[in-house]
């Protein structure tokens, strides 16, 4: 996230016009680990493509910038891989009802991002301010998947 925070200025304090989905982490949070890190991979995926508009026109470091989002891409390929290797030692018989909320959950948080999107960067003509409130909210989700992510058991240490 410090890179996030380093690449412009101060976070804008503009409201973003999409209200932040408060019940994707309140729902996410009641679920397995393995929705949940689900959730924080396909999250983190979506964070990136916001970013692939034209961004001409702010004024962030670019070099941090491009560190961000490879950081992100990578964070987002480990544990996309975790979930991928998880979900093929389950038996998809017993993963099937699951499945279907995972996939709506999915379908949903698509949704928002490109809503988002949308709303802020396309209908305000990719201007510095929209770039900005993706800025914010990306943060904003960043700092919520972290705790998220805070809050799963860890790996008991062998030895």
């Amino acid at each position: 996230m410090s890179l996030l925070d380093q690449m412009g200025g101060e976070m804008t304090d503009q409201q973003c016009p999409v209200p932040f989905p408060e019940s994707f982490y309140r729902h996410i949070q009641k679920d397995k680990m393995e929705a949940k890190l689900e959730f924080i991979g396909d999250s983190l995926t979506q964070i990136i493509q916001l970013y692939h508009g034209n961004l001409s026109s702010v004024s962030w470091d670019h070099n941090k910038t491009e560190r961000f989002l490879i950081t992100v891409d990578r964070q987002a390929r480990e544990i996309n891989s975790c979930v991928m290797a998880n979900k093929q030692k389950v038996q998809r018989t017993a993963r099937q009802a699951d499945s279907q909320e995972e996939s709506q959950t999915h379908k949903k948080l698509a949704h928002y991002y490109k809503k988002l999107f949308r709303v802020t960067v396309h209908r305000m003509g990719e201007s510095a301010e929209s770039w900005e409130l993706i800025r914010k909210e990306s943060k904003m989700h960043l700092e919520r998947l972290d705790l998220l992510q805070a809050r799963l058991p860890r790996p008991a240490k062998s030895g």
